[in-house]
């Protein structure tokens, strides 16, 4: 858990002098470089400071990983080109295609997409679901989840297509392809594996990444519609992220399920470059307009809602792959080498900030959207020298990791990671 640290610097530096007297008895000479680094933290708040609103100038390494989402306007004008150059769904299957389709439906307009949902409202009787054609579903919420879906669709702005992914979909195939002939259920892959591990074998991410699963149903409109009611998931995580406006790119993958018939699942990111090859150019392109359209007479087929996963996986804010090398910025006052990464960050969330490496002794810092110094952390235990902070964010804004080495002539590889 983070601690509580005094805000004038000169009596931070008192402070963690008393911190590591520890230290001083064990290790002097490791103190005396923890003050020499503490005066190289406040040459670069000073620097932060004096260049208020142009953070790049004083940090010219500092990259905003959090993919930030395209502008609406712009997309509607060159939506046909836009389409046709970034979001042509890449090996996929007619109704993998046609679930990407549906999505962008609901995302470039919401409202018509509500209409849908009215379409299913006089087939409910209290928690009963009877469609045409169709066995009697009970479901949690019955009428209440639609009519908030209804509500939410109504009020949600236009947002752009998402990309399709190579590399995002083969991921979502690896679970499909472990989970199906089991009859498994839940986020958990091989071996443990989670959203973001299957995401990174094929590709580099960055920003939020998420996961939808949707079993039992076998038709596009089917699956988007489930996962937009929601029904009997409390933070409604499936439509969030259909509709957040971190994603950027997606990925998706259906196949049979020993247990649900049919399943289906879909990766999100904000960002991410596949590490797959490229595909062919005679792809269909899917046509998504943002004009209004004309709600069908009839309702859609529908399955339970209750049959989506109750899951939603949420990724690492960062996770960056780095080297510290020559060329890299230097620390005042000891010469030790330093990058910095960034994060978008929201006030009241709780993160913890790792920082591993094999070839180092690592040291971490974390500098808020104010550039005040605010957290860092030398080693996680006394035979461990990687780092880790924990806190609860005080305000919204970009934050700057700094990643340091312990020693002077520390270089090599590292991972640093924000959940």
């Amino acid at each position: 858990m983070a601690r509580s640290r005094p805000s004038n610097w000169l009596t931070f530096v008192g402070w963690k002098i008393n911190n590591y007297t520890r230290l001083l008895l064990a290790d002097l000479a490791k103190l005396v470089r923890l003050l020499k680094r503490s005066t190289g933290f406040l040459t670069i708040l000073l620097a932060s400071s004096a260049f208020a609103g142009v953070a790049n100038a004083a940090f010219p390494r500092t990259e905003v990983k959090r993919a930030l989402p395209l502008n609406w306007q712009l997309l509607a004008v060159n939506l046909p080109i836009f389409l046709a150059q970034n979001n042509a769904p890449v090996g996929l299957s007619s109704l993998e295609r046609e679930i990407v389709e549906e999505m962008n439906k609901a995302r470039a307009n919401p409202n018509a997409y509500a209409d849908k949902l009215e379409a299913l409202k006089p087939y409910y009787e209290g928690n009963l679901l009877s469609l045409p054609g169709k066995t009697p579903l009970v479901t949690e919420e019955g009428l209440a989840a639609v009519e908030e879906a209804i509500a939410f669709l109504r009020d949600a702005e236009p947002l752009p297509p998402l990309n399709v992914s190579r590399g995002m979909s083969q991921a979502a195939r690896d679970l499909v392809q472990y989970q199906g002939p089991r009859g498994e259920t839940g986020h958990s892959g091989r071996d443990g594996s989670q959203t973001w591990d299957r995401i990174g074998r094929y590709g580099q991410a960055s920003g939020n990444q998420g996961e939808n699963i949707s079993y039992g149903t076998d038709t596009a409109e089917e699956v988007v519609l489930q996962l937009i009611i929601d029904d009997g998931v409390e933070n409604r995580g499936h439509r969030d992220n259909i509709f957040s406006s971190d994603y950027q790119y997606t990925g998706v993958a259906c196949g049979d399920h020993a247990q649900q018939d049919k399943m289906c699942v879909i990766t999100y990111a904000g960002g991410y470059t596949d590490n797959l090859a490229t595909t062919p150019d005679n792809v269909t392109v899917p046509e998504v307009s943002p004009s209004p359209e004309t709600p069908t007479s009839s309702p859609p087929e529908v399955s339970p809602p209750v049959e989506t996963s109750p899951e939603t996986a949420v990724g690492p804010l960062l996770l960056e792959n780095g080297i510290l090398q020559e060329g890299d910025e230097i620390l005042p006052n000891d010469n030790s080498l330093y990058d910095v990464h960034s994060f978008q960050g929201s006030a009241g969330r709780q993160v913890t900030i790792t920082l591993e490496s094999n070839q180092f002794d690592t040291y971490l810092a974390l500098i808020d959207p104010t550039g005040e110094l605010i957290q860092e952390n030398d080693d996680v235990a006394e035979d461990n020298t990687n780092s880790s902070i924990t806190l609860t964010l005080p305000m919204d804004g970009v934050y700057r990791i700094i990643v340091n080495s312990y020693d002077a002539q520390g270089r090599g590889e590292y991972r640093v990671t924000v959940r």
